[in-house]
């Protein structure tokens, strides 16, 4: 067993669903994730035979529908997290219905404010994901939190996996993150690894004030990325392994086709054949740990 390569269809941003099947089936992807919102396949107001055709057309290539990219961020707002939990529930109930594993949801940004203030809006985000994780129950749905705004990093989220005391929560570790943080791929693995649903793999360059960007096709950046496939193998992960390219957010980023291309070369390089054995693995890491 090993990992299921796949990519967002944020990479391909407009095109149908019989489109991003196609694209997947011809370059080897054995799954995509499916954003979830107005100008994509997946949208609010969806009726279930129409969810079903959207599954269907995948089906038609032997490509999985793995997840939905939702974009579902929690606030704290009492008041607001009803509408949030009602909209979170119907994209759970869509990947029910699609046999797609999880919906993808942000933990927001904690306030500025006292101890007692934060730990109330972790309490507040664990219950919220508890609420939804208990309405898929029974469906093999999971709410997947994503390594994103302020639970970036495992030390971060593992206090609201600890908390909610539900398998139905797991993680996606969008592995740049937890890194813009300061926090080591060894170190995040260790706090999510039983949780980890979905990794998000993606490649960029660092600038001189450290931010990591322009994202870069998978091995042209400087993301420790060795180390993270070398963590996936050696535990034996065979979850979904899927590259975001944001090309609709970063259109001067590179084409989105010639990414894809390339990392599914990658990906089979990494978890499909003999391990790569060039000196970027010790560079990138040596790299990292000086500038972190």
């Amino acid at each position: 067993m090993t990992v299921i390569p796949a990519f967002s269809s944020m990479a391909l941003n407009g095109h149908t669903a019989g489109e991003l099947a196609a694209v997947a089936a011809r370059l080897g992807y054995e799954g995509v994730e499916l954003l979830w919102r107005d100008g994509s396949v997946l949208h609010d107001g969806m009726i279930r035979t129409e969810l079903q055709a959207v599954a269907a057309a995948f089906e038609k290539r032997s490509v999985r529908v793995l997840a939905i990219s939702g974009y579902t961020r929690y606030t704290g707002d009492g008041h607001g997290s009803v509408s949030m939990l009602d909209g979170l529930k119907r994209q759970l109930d869509a990947a029910a219905v699609m046999g797609a594993e999880g919906v993808r949801v942000f933990g927001g940004f904690v306030p500025a404010g006292t101890h007692t203030e934060r730990l109330r809006y972790i309490e507040g985000l664990t219950g919220f994901l508890e609420r939804a994780a208990g309405h898929a129950a029974g469906t093999g749905v999971r709410v997947l939190l994503a390594t994103h705004d302020d639970f970036s990093t495992g030390s971060e989220v593992r206090p609201v996996l600890e908390g909610a005391g539900t398998a139905g929560i797991g993680v996606i570790w969008c592995v740049i993150h937890p890194i813009r943080r300061g926090e080591e791929p060894e170190a995040t693995w260790e706090a999510i690894q039983d949780r980890v649903a979905v990794v998000h793999l993606k490649d960029a360059l660092r600038g001189s004030a450290g931010e990591w960007q322009p994202l870069k096709p998978l091995g042209e950046g400087e993301l420790p990325l060795e180390r993270i496939c070398g963590l996936l193998r050696c535990d034996g992960f065979t979850g979904p392994v899927s590259l975001e390219w944001e090309k609709h957010m970063q259109p001067e980023i590179e084409d989105s086709m010639r990414t894809l291309e390339g990392g599914i070369r990658y990906l089979k390089d990494r978890f499909f054949g003999e391990p790569a054995t060039s000196s970027n693995t010790s560079i990138h890491s040596h790299h990292f740990k000086e500038r972190a």
